[in-house]
């Protein structure tokens, strides 16, 4: 499998943990719990879809 290939898996994979860290964010806040840990992971994942991306388009 080449290089992009399984980058764009990566890629994939990375959005799908963030949908899912954004819906329970939001669930969360709806309930007034405490939301602020997943906004951090989900903060996290996304600078990981964004350096997933850079590399990307650098291939």
């Amino acid at each position: 499998m080449r290089m992009k290939e399984l980058m764009q898996m990566q890629f994939a994979d990375y959005q799908q943990q963030y949908n899912k860290l954004e819906s329970d964010c939001i669930i969360l806040m709806s309930q007034n719990k405490d939301w602020k840990h997943i906004a951090e992971k989900a903060a996290g994942v996304k600078r990981l879809i964004d350096y997933t991306t850079e590399q990307i388009e650098k291939l």
